[in-house]
């Protein structure tokens, strides 16, 4: 029985995790790239994983324009600079999205299945935790396809260079006032292969680029950036990891 992991069938907080397997893996990948576009140096930081949000409520209720925003469920990944084990106040978020790019039923064109939001709502509510930056990110991935007269690993490169494409003719309504910066990467993978080990990233695209957090102004906003750290510090505690970067799942 074939258990073999595709990413176009593999959900997206699976997705997520699966890219921040390996730390090596994660310094050859856009998501290295992007966190250094968002002022977050690897390997001496730290990264988490799908953090709740709901611990991070009560200091909300004092924040003004919350009821204005989206507060997502969870944070996809946040991240931050380490210093003897202890995070700075500089963190940053990403929003994770991702597009399949499949084949039509009739296999004579290329349709994009679209996630159930573009993310554009979450993203914007990343700005009321005190991020210093924010990135929404679609991630592309194909059905991996296998032809006799195409190398597979160069075949599936195009394939998902198409999908990114698609994507951008799709005119995703990312406003310039929007408070964080919009990317596109893209994942392809070899048929009956380890997306890991035969596969390839292309990205990340920047399609706008990333603002300073304009509620860092507000000293309210300080209380929530300060709540997240406390979970972020007893996150690293219980861990107690001395390799970099650090990887918190919550």
């Amino acid at each position: 029985m074939n258990k073999m992991r595709y990413l176009h069938k593999t959900p997206e907080e699976q997705l997520i995790d699966l890219s921040l397997k390996e730390p090596t893996l994660l310094m050859m990948s856009p998501l290295a790239q992007i966190f250094q576009y968002i002022g977050i140096s690897l390997p001496k930081c730290w990264i988490g994983i799908r953090m709740p949000t709901d611990k991070l409520k009560e200091p909300l209720h004092s924040v003004r324009h919350c009821n204005d925003y989206k507060i997502p469920g969870d944070l996809d990944i946040i991240g931050g600079h380490l210093s003897d084990g202890i995070p700075s106040d500089y963190i940053v978020g990403i929003e994770i999205k991702r597009f399949r790019y499949l084949y039509s039923p009739d296999n004579r064109a290329w349709v994009v299945k679209n996630p159930d939001s573009y993310g554009r709502e979450q993203a914007r509510g990343y700005s009321v935790f005190g991020f210093n930056k924010i990135m929404l990110c679609h991630f592309v991935v194909a059905e991996p396809i296998d032809h006799q007269d195409y190398n597979p690993w160069l075949l599936n490169a195009s394939i998902i260079a198409d999908g990114m494409q698609a994507v951008k003719k799709k005119r995703i309504k990312i406003k310039l006032c929007d408070p964080f910066g919009y990317c596109i990467i893209g994942w392809s993978q070899v048929s009956f292969k380890d997306p890991l080990y035969a596969g390839s990233f292309r990205g990340p695209e920047i399609i706008k680029s990333t603002p300073e957090n304009h509620f860092l102004a507000d000293i309210n906003f300080k209380y929530v950036q300060k709540a997240l750290l406390q979970q972020v510090q007893r996150k690293l505690k219980e861990l107690n990891s001395d390799s970099l970067p650090i990887i918190l799942r919550f």
